[in-house]
């Protein structure tokens, strides 16, 4: 067996030795890891993480908590910088997307941005670039596919006079997104 963790959300998995190097989706947050060739040494089984490291970031996360209320069904704050949230998803009964929260450094203005992406899938076909094609029309979201062929739903906010309210109403539009997407491509879903 290998035992490793989610870099993003530090979920625990211990998967077969046969899957090493293979591609999977995160059940945690959905983010898409590669199985390692070999376990992880010494891991460490920590609580669920609820404190963030920057302030602001931390006022966001419970003013986002409070916000969304049941909607949010499972959350964690990941090495103190990244807030991941499953929020319950409209699209169809018992869909749920994980979303991913950071801020930047400041710029030279001393401007943060907040950082928010919604991990999809795997593109396996062209008819999943297609399809993703036809979902960068949404005009708040911008549908990207990484080297490693992963598809994610992201936004980037300007973090000086967010209103908490918009906020979590873009949040929760951007799970939509993906949610429905996800569903369009691979017909599951993974919470």
């Amino acid at each position: 067996m290998i035992d490793f963790t989610c870099s993003s959300c530090g979920r625990e998995f211990s998967v077969d030795v046969s899957k090493a190097g293979r591609k999977a989706k995160c059940r945690g947050c959905g983010m898409m890891i590669v199985v390692p060739n070999e376990s992880e040494p010494e891991l460490v089984f920590d609580a669920c993480e609820t404190e963030c490291a920057d302030p602001a970031l931390q006022s966001i996360y419970e003013s986002l908590l409070d916000e969304l209320g049941e909607r949010v069904l499972r959350h964690t704050v990941v090495d103190g910088v990244r807030v991941a949230l499953q929020i319950r998803t409209e699209t169809t009964e018992g869909r749920a997307q994980w979303v991913t929260l950071w801020l930047t450094e400041p710029n030279d203005n001393d401007d943060q941005f907040l950082i928010i992406i919604s991990v999809i899938g795997y593109a396996q076909d062209e008819d999943h670039y297609q399809t993703l094609k036809a979902a960068s029309a949404a005009p708040f979201v911008n549908i990207s596919i990484d080297g490693d062929d992963n598809i994610s739903a992201r936004m980037l906010l300007l973090l000086r006079g967010i209103d908490l309210q918009t906020l979590a109403w873009q949040l929760t539009a951007l799970a939509e997104v993906a949610d429905l997407i996800e569903m369009q491509l691979f017909g599951w879903d993974e919470t």
